[in-house]
C-alpha cells in the first residue's frame, strides 16, 4: 500500500518516537495522500527477486488503500480479494476467475483450546508436493484492521496423488501431528489430537456479482467541509474600507471571502456574488470580502484592490486582510480540519449568526451551494452528521461513537478557549469553555478553566457553580475546593466556605491553606481559643508562614478570653516575624506594637505603631492607618495614667 514520504523534509523533522514523526507528517498531507496507486509485487522464487506487476494484475487503483485480505469467497479454490481504502469506495471486492478448482487445498486448523488456542493461531502447516515442500502458516491479522481467511491455502499445479500434511502446533512443546489422504481441489478440517483429516462438504455455487464500472474522478483542490462539532462563536472584529467595524456573530450569517487581485477565480466569484446580490441578501447573508494582496505579495498594493471592488460594482462590504486576522482563521481551519496546510486562495468561511463556523470552503464553489449551507448549524447534530459524510449510507447513532465524538469536539474547544485566553479575549474563551461543558458536562479541566476564568472578571456565583458541576461528575484537588471555599466567602455565604474548609481538612489534615483560613473563620466567629488551636496545627506544616504567625501573635497579645491571652508568647512571635520583614511590613509592626502593649510596654509600643504609620503615609495609604492612629492614642493614654 503506498506510503510516501518527503526524504528531503523527513530529516528536519527527526523525531526519536516514529508514531509521533508519522502522525505530523499526516498532519501535513505528505503521506496517505491519496494520490499514488496501489502497488503489487510477485515473488519470482529467484534468490528473493520481486517484480512489480502492479498494472498487469489491474490491482493498480488509485484508491489509497489501506489492507488486503484473501478469503475463497465463492468456495471455487481460488483466492478472491477485498481490498480496504481510505476514501471511496471503501471497499473494493475482486473476484478471482481462475476455473479449475482442483489446483488448490484449502486447510482449516482447530486447536484443543487446551494446550494449543482454538484457532490455531501460530501453527505451522507443511506439505510435500511432487518433491517440493510448501509450508504455511496460520496467522492473525494482515494488515491495517485487517484479517483474511483462516483457512490455509496451498496453491498447487500438477499434484498428483493423495498428500500428507504435518502440523507443528503452537503449544508448550511444538507437538508435531500427521495428517494422511489429502487431496487438491478440497476442504480440510484438522482437529489437534485426532490425527483424522475431515472433508468439508462444498456449499452450493453462490450468484455472482454484476462488475461494476470504476468510475474515473477528476482531480480538484476544491473542498467544501460542512462542520459537525459546532464551535461556539468567537465574534471577529474586522476593520472595513471606510473605516467601520465589521463583525461576525451579530444575528445575521456572514460569509468571509478571502480573495486576491491576482486570482482569476477570485475575479469570477466576485461577478458571481455581484449578478446573485439581490438573491443573496434576500437569504439573509452579509459578506466580507477580505483581500490579502499585501500578505501574499509581501507589498502593499491595497489600493488597486478596493478600486478594483468599486470598478467592479460589489456590493457588499470589503477589507484588507492583516496577519493577525488571516492566522485567526488559518487556526480555524485546522482546528476543524486538522491538517496544517495553508488555506488556498480563494478560501471563505460560512458563519452562522452566532459566530460559529458552519461550513469551510476552499476553493470555488457556487452560490447556490452556499445558500444552501446557511441552515446548517440549524440542523440537529445526526442531521449534520449525514450532511456532512463524504459517503451515502446509513448513518448509526451509536451512544459509544456519539461520545467519542462529542469528546473529540470538547477537546477542540477547550484548545479554542485557551488560545483565546491567551490573547486576553477572555468574551471568547468564555464561549469555548461554556461549549465545551455543554458537550461534556464531565470534561472537568473545562469546568475548572471556565471557574478560573470566572474569578478573574469577579463572577462569583458562575465560579461557585462550575466548580461544584465538575466536583459531581469526578474528583477535584484541594487547592480547587479550597477556591470554591474562598468563592463562597466572596459571595458572604461563609458556612457554605466554613463546611467546604472542614471537609478539606478531615481529608488531608496537613493542607495549611485551609487549616489557616479555618482559624481565620473561627476568629471572624469570636472563638479565639478555636482559632488559635488552628493556627497552631497549621505552623507546624509551615512554620514560617509570616502571615499565620502574625494572626496569632495578634490574637495571644489582644484576646479578652484570658485562656488564650499570652502576651509573653505573643511578643516572642512578633519580635522574630518583625526582624523577618525587615521592619517595613506596618502589618506585622502593628502586631508588635499590641504585643509590647500587652507586656505593659507603651513606650515601645507607641514608637513601633508610629514607624508603621509612617510607612502607609509614604505608601500612600492614609486612609489604612486611621484604624493605626486609634489604638496608637490609646497606647498613649496608657503611658499619661502609669506617670
Amino acid at each position: 500500500m503506498p506510503q510516501t514520504f518527503d526524504n528531503n523534509q523527513d530529516t528536519k523533522l527527526a523525531n526519536p518516537v516514529p508514531h509521533a514523526q508519522l502522525s505530523r507528517m499526516i498532519e501535513q498531507g505528505r503521506s496517505f495522500s491519496g494520490k499514488e496507486r496501489n502497488c503489487v509485487y510477485l515473488n519470482t522464487g529467484n534468490y528473493g527477486l520481486f517484480t512489480d506487476v502492479s498494472f498487469s494484475s489491474g490491482l493498480d487503483f488509485e484508491d489509497d488503500g489501506r489492507s488486503v485480505a484473501s478469503v475463497d469467497w465463492d468456495h471455487d479454490g481460488d483466492l478472491d480479494l477485498f481490498i480496504s481504502n481510505r476514501n471511496a469506495p471503501r471497499l473494493r471486492f475482486l473476484k478471482n476467475n481462475y476455473k479449475d478448482p482442483s489446483q488448490s487445498l484449502l486447510i482449516n486448523l482447530k486447536g484443543n483450546g487446551d494446550s494449543c488456542n482454538t484457532d490455531a493461531i501460530g501453527a505451522r502447516v507443511e506439505i510435500e508436493v511432487n518433491g517440493k515442500k510448501i509450508i504455511k502458516s496460520s496467522r492473525a491479522g494482515e494488515g491495517f484492521l485487517t484479517q483474511s481467511s483462516k483457512f490455509i491455502h496451498f496453491g498447487l499445479q500438477d499434484a498428483k496423488g493423495s498428500i500428507n500434511a504435518t502440523v507443528r502446533w503452537p503449544n508448550k512443546n511444538a507437538s508435531i501431528e500427521i495428517f494422511r489422504g489429502l487431496s487438491t481441489g478440497n476442504r480440510y478440517t484438522l482437529q489437534q489430537g485426532t490425527g483424522e483429516t475431515l472433508l468439508i462438504q462444498k456449499r452450493p455455487p453462490v450468484p455472482d456479482f454484476t462488475h461494476s464500472k470504476i468510475k474515473k474522478t477528476t482531480k480538484t483542490r476544491a473542498a467544501r467541509v460542512p462542520i459537525v462539532p459546532l464551535m461556539s462563536g468567537t465574534e471577529l472584529k474586522i476593520n472595513g474600507i471606510e473605516g467601520e467595524v465589521l463583525a461576525t456573530g451579530n444575528g445575521k450569517p456572514t460569509l468571509v471571502f478571502i480573495w486576491a487581485s491576482w486570482c482569476g477565480a477570485c475575479i469570477q466569484k466576485i461577478n458571481e456574488i455581484t449578478k446573485r446580490s439581490e438573491d443573496i441578501r434576500k437569504a439573509g447573508l452579509q459578506i466580507i470580502a477580505l483581500n490579502v494582496d499585501q500578505i501574499s505579495q509581501k507589498s502593499d498594493k491595497s489600493k488597486d484592490s478596493i478600486k478594483m471592488l468599486k470598478d467592479m460594482n460589489f456590493p457588499f462590504a470589503n477589507a484588507i486582510a492583516n496577519e493577525e486576522l488571516l492566522s485567526s482563521l488559518q487556526e480555524n481551519h485546522n482546528i476543524h480540519v486538522g491538517l496544517s496546510k495553508p488555506l488556498p486562495i480563494p478560501a471563505a468561511f460560512l458563519m452562522d449568526s452566532k459566530g460559529r463556523t458552519s461550513v469551510i470552503y476552499k476553493g470555488s464553489h457556487s452560490i447556490d451551494t452556499i445558500l444552501k449551507d446557511i441552515g446548517h448549524s440549524e440542523l440537529k447534530r445526526a442531521d449534520r452528521f449525514v450532511k456532512s459524510s463524504a459517503l451515502d449510507g446509513i448513518t448509526i447513532q451509536h451512544p459509544n461513537a456519539i461520545k467519542t465524538g462529542d469528546l473529540q469536539a470538547a477537546s477542540l474547544q477547550f484548545r479554542r478557549a485557551a488560545g483565546e485566553e491567551t490573547k486576553g479575549n477572555l468574551k471568547g474563551a468564555e464561549d469555548h469553555y461554556l461549549w465545551a461543558t455543554e458537550l461534556v458536562p464531565e470534561y472537568t479541566v473545562a469546568q475548572l478553566r471556565l471557574a478560573k476564568l470566572y474569578i478573574r472578571t469577579r463572577q462569583w456565583k458562575k465560579s461557585a457553580e462550575r466548580i461544584e458541576l465538575a466536583m459531581r461528575y469526578n474528583t477535584i484537588s484541594n487547592d480547587e475546593q479550597f477556591l470554591l471555599a474562598k468563592t463562597y466567602l466572596q459571595l458572604g455565604e461563609n458556612n457554605k466556605a466554613f463546611n467546604t474548609l472542614s471537609v478539606i481538612h478531615k481529608k488531608s489534615p496537613t493542607f495549611a491553606p485551609a487549616i489557616f483560613e479555618l482559624a481565620a473563620q473561627y476568629a471572624k466567629k469570636g472563638n479565639n481559643y478555636e482559632s488559635v488551636n488552628y493556627y497552631r496545627k497549621g505552623l507546624k506544616v509551615e512554620p514560617n508562614n509570616i502571615k499565620a504567625l502574625n494572626n496569632l501573635a495578634w490574637l495571644l497579645a489582644t484576646s479578652p478570653d484570658n485562656n488564650v491571652k499570652d502576651a509573653s508568647q505573643a511578643l516572642s512571635i512578633a519580635k522574630k516575624i518583625a526582624i523577618d520583614t525587615n521592619h517595613k511590613n506596618p502589618d506585622t509592626l502593628d502586631t508588635l506594637a499590641a504585643a509590647f502593649a500587652a507586656n505593659g510596654q507603651f513606650i515601645n509600643a507607641v514608637q513601633t505603631l508610629e514607624k508603621a504609620i509612617a510607612i502607609l503615609n509614604s505608601n500612600g495609604k492614609k486612609s489604612l492607618s486611621e484604624n493605626y492612629k486609634i489604638r496608637l492614642n490609646s497606647y498613649k493614654s496608657k503611658i499619661s495614667n502609669q506617670k
